[in-house]
């Protein structure tokens, strides 16, 4: 703090610019930041708000399938509910890389797969996934649910790839028992990998516009700053700090000729009506009132010096005409004139004496002793 006080008024007005430039590029910089946190905070809300409608369309597709699979074999034999069932999911596929099937179990055991031939007739009921998760078990139990929110299992399954084999990724799948049937369920998903693939083109479309419209912002802001700021400041600079600058100079030459250290006031004009041009208008009305002040008094005393030189050679009388605007300086002429009148008329008197009245006073008040 004491630093900044000692600086010239210059040097504050530049460390104003200084410090507006540098707090102008931290918002910059916290803009950035702050657009690349939001954008990633955007991105997870998106891919939860599509999971969940995701969710719901999976679940939407397992209980029209399982209702609609439940009328069809209805009255029928196992063995022929199992074939309809196969046939029926077995050419269906959704998704653009075909990832998305139905598969359907009795339990534990596979009744029909699409893509996973070598899986039917095989009990997964100990299957567990990398991540410990017995997905079959858990997929059975929730077939079972009948509440209307439904339940869902994450688990890892290999992915059927489009050019063909088979990728383990990360899946979320919903089951529902088949009506009519004894413990067969089917069951839907979709692989996380896919819903990232999702999320991503329709987070990174509206996080794009979002973006551009900050860089507009931030890139309009900017131009703002130059085109405006910098003009204005340029303006306070050429008349604020030239007027102080300059009422500085008038008031130091002032002091310099009240002081007799110059003869004459050595001022600059202004022209402005704001607080400065005020004050420098106040200021030359008090120089002009003071010049005329020292230019009565230095009268006033050439006219005591020379009523001072008369009264040396004997001569009374002289008054003093020119005046002062200081109250004191006016009392002492006024004394000086009373002086000079009161001793006019003593010798006037001293004049009518005879003059052996004049050699009797002498005698008397002449020493003794």
């Amino acid at each position: 703090m004491k630093f900044y006080k000692n600086l010239s008024l210059k040097s504050k007005f530049f460390t104003l610019i200084v410090g507006f430039g540098v707090a102008f590029v931290i918002f910059l910089v916290l803009t950035i930041l702050g657009e690349a946190k939001f954008s990633k905070h955007t991105q997870e809300q998106i891919i939860a708000m599509l999971e969940q409608e995701i969710k719901a369309k999976i679940k939407l597709g397992t209980d029209s399938m399982a209702s609609s699979l439940g009328e069809l074999v209805k009255g029928l034999d196992e063995k022929d509910q199992i074939a309809i069932i196969a046939k029926a999911i077995d050419k269906f596929n959704f998704e653009d890389d075909k990832s998305g099937y139905y598969f359907a179990f009795q339990k534990g055991i596979t009744v029909a797969h699409p893509n996973r031939k070598d899986m039917i007739g095989v009990s997964y009921w100990d299957a567990k996934d990398p991540n410990g998760v017995y997905y079959i078990r858990e997929l059975f139990e929730i077939s079972k649910d009948t509440s209307q929110k439904g339940k869902f299992v994450y688990y890892i399954f290999s992915k059927p790839l489009p050019q063909g084999g088979f990728v383990d990724a990360q899946k979320v799948a919903y089951a529902k028992l088949i009506p009519n049937t004894k413990d067969i369920w089917i069951s839907t998903g979709v692989y996380i990998d896919t819903l990232d693939i999702y999320t991503h083109a329709t987070s990174q479309g509206i996080l794009g516009d979002i973006s551009q419209t900050i860089y507009n912002n931030i890139a309009i802001s900017m131009v703002a700053f130059l085109l405006i700021f910098f003009p204005l400041m340029w303006l306070f600079y050429s008349t604020h700090l030239r007027g102080i600058l300059s009422l500085q100079h008038n008031v130091f030459a002032f002091f310099a000729y009240l002081n007799h250290e110059s003869k004459q006031m050595d001022s600059i004009p202004l022209d402005s009506k704001d607080e400065i041009g005020r004050m420098a208008q106040a200021i030359d009305e008090n120089v002009k009132r003071t010049q005329e002040g020292l230019k009565k008094d230095s009268n006033l005393v050439r006219d005591v010096l020379g009523v001072v030189e008369e009264a040396k050679e004997g001569r009374f009388g002289s008054v003093i005409e020119n005046t002062s605007l200081n109250p004191q300086i006016n009392e002492l002429k006024d004394a000086i004139n009373q002086m000079s009148h009161t001793l006019l008329i003593s010798l006037e008197r001293i004049s009518k004496i005879p003059h052996a009245s004049l050699k009797r006073i002498k005698i008397m008040t002449l020493p003794t002793g």
